[in-house]
């Protein structure tokens, strides 16, 4: 049996407390399927560095129509990881849904991104990030997009970043088919994958 959790129209604020730490202010982990948040809202302030909504070997999820927002020292704003959690299987953090979400970062783009994955399959669509760091990206550390660091975690294949608005200087760094995104940043295509315009 499947059982769908759906958590609609909540808000969690963190603000210059270190909430979160290694795992994300608001964190769905540990071998998650099929929940859905939508509609709501998360603001991190300050928080030592730490993550706001985080996947982490979650699969099978839907993140809609939030918004995400990070100010001061804080992490990445919606981060699908392999970070601090035990995954014993090659199959991670897919066939997420990423779509309609409006993310703001901080002024300073010190440690966060907008978007930051790890996984296979999934979808990021429809998204609109203010930001002047960077705004789709590859989790460090994942040995893609030419980048193989001794503390590889594992990989990712199979991602579609499309639709996506992206202000304030951010760009695109991941993803292995991009297609039709705005940006006032710099589309950087990795290696083995296709970036076009309909």
């Amino acid at each position: 049996i499947t059982h769908h959790v759906t958590l609609d129209h909540i808000s969690a604020v963190v603000e210059n407390q270190r909430v979160g730490s290694g795992v994300g202010q608001t964190s769905i982990r540990a071998n998650s399927t099929y929940i859905t948040v939508k509609n709501s809202e998360f603001y991190t302030c300050n928080n030592g560095g730490s993550s706001t909504l985080v996947l982490a070997w979650a699969d099978y999820c839907t993140i809609e129509n939030n918004t995400i927002e990070g100010n001061g020292n804080v992490g990445n704003l919606l981060y699908l990881t392999t970070y601090n959690v035990n995954i014993p299987t090659t199959l991670y953090n897919a066939h997420n849904k990423l779509i309609n979400n409006k993310l703001i970062g901080p002024e300073s783009a010190a440690i966060c991104y907008g978007i930051c994955i790890s996984g296979y399959d999934n979808l990021i669509e429809n998204n609109t990030i203010t930001y002047t760091g960077t705004g789709i990206t590859f989790q460090w550390g994942s040995g893609v997009n030419g980048i193989e660091q001794s503390e590889c975690l594992f990989g990712s294949g199979g991602n579609i970043v499309r639709n996506n608005t992206l202000y304030g200087g951010c760009g695109i760094r991941a993803g292995d088919i991009i297609c039709d995104n705005y940006m006032e940043g710099i589309l950087s295509v990795p290696e083995n994958s296709t970036a076009y315009i309909s």
